[in-house]
């Protein structure tokens, strides 16, 4: 090479500067080539090919997964460096406005698989999740799933007076602005304090909704007859 001199590589090498680097256009070969007794040697600098959108050398490159195929034509600089790939610096705001609020695009998959999300169906996340930086901020409304039962999300608990309800809507005692206090009241019946000392499975041995005659304890054979 040293008998051509400054001659432009392109000259001898043109079809396959054209075929390895096509981007490239008329840019000379030794801008990155630094040696012509080994092709390998490179010192590549995206200041080489700047102003030129990052397809137009990494075409077919680009990630296959939701998000990347949400971002349509956005360019790669937006979130990438040319000094590494990762980390990204990757905003919401960079989304085309038409699929902002579309988080299944890019989150396909990846949402929770509890009673609750499954209940919400279709339901936007963003109807209840207020923030793109933050998944725990949360402003969950009970109206956005109707009349499904408070059991298909919350499990009832296991003490007090919860295992003979079963059966019992939440509602009954509940609201859903606040679990305590609730609006339960037993129904009067005399002497009532001496009653509750029995325990509600006394009275209600297998649910609450059944409850066995007073005569099982009070009157003819019962345990206080003579009351």
């Amino acid at each position: 090479h040293g008998k051509l001199g400054d001659a432009p590589c392109a000259g001898c090498h043109l079809a396959d500067a054209r075929k390895a680097h096509p981007a490239i256009g008329e840019r000379r070969c030794t801008v990155c080539h630094t040696s012509t007794s080994d092709w390998g040697k490179v010192q590549f600098s995206h200041q080489a090919v700047a102003g030129q959108a990052c397809a137009t050398c990494h075409l077919g490159r680009k990630p296959k997964d939701g998000l990347h195929a949400s971002l349509g034509a956005a360019d790669c600089a937006a979130c990438h460096r040319t000094s590494g790939w990762k980390p990204a610096s990757f905003s919401h705001a960079s989304l085309p406005a038409a699929t902002r609020q579309q988080c299944g695009n890019c989150h396909l998959g990846r949402k929770p698989r509890d009673s609750l999300h499954a209940n919400l169906g279709s339901t936007s996340c963003a109807a209840c999740h207020v923030s793109t930086e933050s998944w725990r901020r949360v402003n969950f409304d009970h109206a956005r799933i109707g009349s499904t039962p408070c059991a298909s999300c919350h499990r009832p608990p296991s003490t007090g007076i919860h295992p003979l309800a079963q059966g019992t809507s939440c509602s009954v005692c509940h609201t859903t602005q606040r679990w305590t206090p609730t609006s339960f009241r037993h129904p009067r019946i005399p002497e009532m304090r001496e009653h509750m000392q029995l325990g509600c499975r006394a009275c209600h041995p297998t649910t609450l909704s059944q409850a066995v005659p007073c005569s099982q304890c009070h009157g003819r054979g019962g345990f206080f007859e003579d009351d």
